[in-house]
């Protein structure tokens, strides 16, 4: 895997695209579209109590839900042993993705994706905003 380090993607960027997927290994993967580029974040599984983020590498993948660009902000979080990058959403700074290892120094780390739609701009009109 050609690693991207997680702070090289770090600031703003426009999210076109989310989709949950797994790998040949069985391994849960995320695939996501910023500036028109795919990138896939991968989980390494350990031995089943455990599980972090094995990294971020460019992808060829089709992701089969775009959603309307989105400009993100994308901060890396390493509060609480998390090594987290978040990404929120600039019009009204909703947390939208999260990808990383959560406890990262603890004895059971966890990989976490966390994607949440209805924090998108797109989808305000379902909040009531």
């Amino acid at each position: 895997m050609n690693k991207i380090k997680p702070k090289k993607i770090c600031g703003k960027h426009i999210l076109s695209g989310v989709s949950m997927n797994y790998t040949n290994n069985d391994a849960e993967c995320i695939d996501f579209i910023l500036d028109g580029k795919t990138y896939r974040a991968t989980e390494n599984p350990a031995d089943g109590y455990r599980s972090w983020l094995e990294g971020i590498e460019y992808s060829n993948e089709k992701i089969p839900s775009n959603i309307p660009d989105t400009e993100v902000m994308i901060s890396f979080d390493t509060e609480h042993g998390d090594r987290m990058l978040r990404f929120f959403e600039t019009k009204h700074g909703r947390e939208v993705l999260v990808i990383g290892t959560e406890n990262a120094g603890d004895y059971y780390p966890v990989c976490v994706f966390r994607y949440t739609p209805e924090n998108l701009p797109c989808n305000a009109h379902k909040r009531g905003r």
